[in-house]
């Protein structure tokens, strides 16, 4: 990994800019990873509103490692959920910026930096599930490991729309045929559809008219656990079963339906249009 005391970090960017005090913010965490300023460092400086920069893959390498150390237990699925969601969102808007006119320079830095980055993800994966055997964990450590575990096993479109609609109560997709927006709120154990914010209209002391939504049949059962492509539903089933992770349980099968657009009566693959 690049050496905290490498002078190439100066050429790294984050999201305020130059990255040579990166090192030693990273020497701060692994000193004391709660000392206050964590989540300033990892959501401020280096995943700030989803977005990734170059230090910000050269960083992941350092913070991994901390997750190791033995005194690190209680920080791992803070440390995890970070991994997770940078990893969901690392090409989002590919931000890579190195600040260097030198060709042979930039394209070996950058080689050297997501070499080593992928090899920390690949290391840190096997302790998300190890993570899921722990029975002190709440529903909210659950969620969220579960969206780190979909980016680490190539299902980033999915995680990146969990990290997003995180609290899990409230999807919001657009019509790809009125293109106007549907609210998919969760009542009851299942999803109901609202062509307004109900929230919002509930304010004007009216009452948001609810559409129907039916969820599709999956019969996991008998599955294997293995994924298929073809059969993504089955397979996020099994995992939100396996793995306890509420409300997803139920949601499931909403998500992977289809449904009537109250706009304009349009059919909608739900997930499709949620992930886009």
């Amino acid at each position: 990994m690049l050496a905290l005391d490498d002078e190439r970090w100066s050429l790294l960017s984050h999201a305020y800019g130059n990255a040579a005090d990166v090192p030693e913010m990273i020497s701060e965490l692994s000193e004391d990873f709660e000392s206050g300023q964590e989540n300033d460092f990892l959501y401020g400086y280096l995943c700030h509103q989803y977005s990734t920069y170059s230090a910000t893959f050269a960083a992941v390498p350092h913070i991994v490692e901390i997750a190791f150390q033995p005194q690190s237990n209680a920080n791992q699925i803070e440390i995890i959920i970070f991994c997770g969601l940078v990893h969901a969102f690392r090409n989002r808007d590919r931000r890579y910026e190195i600040a260097s006119d030198d060709v042979n320079l930039v394209s070996k830095l950058k080689e050297e930096i997501e070499k080593f980055y992928l090899e920390a993800i690949i290391k840190i994966t096997p302790l998300t599930e190890k993570l899921f055997d722990n029975d002190q964990l709440d529903n909210e450590d659950r969620k969220y490991l579960f969206f780190s575990f979909l980016a680490f096993h190539e299902q980033e479109e999915l995680s990146q729309m969990f990290f997003q609609f995180s609290e899990l109560e409230e999807f919001v997709l657009n019509c790809p045929n009125c293109v106007k927006e549907i609210y998919l709120w969760a009542e009851d154990e299942k999803l109901v559809a609202y062509k307004h914010d109900p929230v919002f209209i509930k304010k004007f002391k009216k009452e948001p008219i609810k559409f129907e939504v039916l969820p599709v049949e999956i019969d996991w059962k008998n599955w294997n656990g293995e994924y298929s492509g073809e059969q993504k539903a089955k397979w996020m089933m099994f995992l939100a079963e396996k793995y306890n992770i509420e409300p997803l349980k139920y949601q499931i099968p909403y998500l992977f339906s289809r449904m009537i657009c109250p706009h304009c009566s349009h059919s909608i693959n739900i997930l499709d249009n949620l992930i886009k």
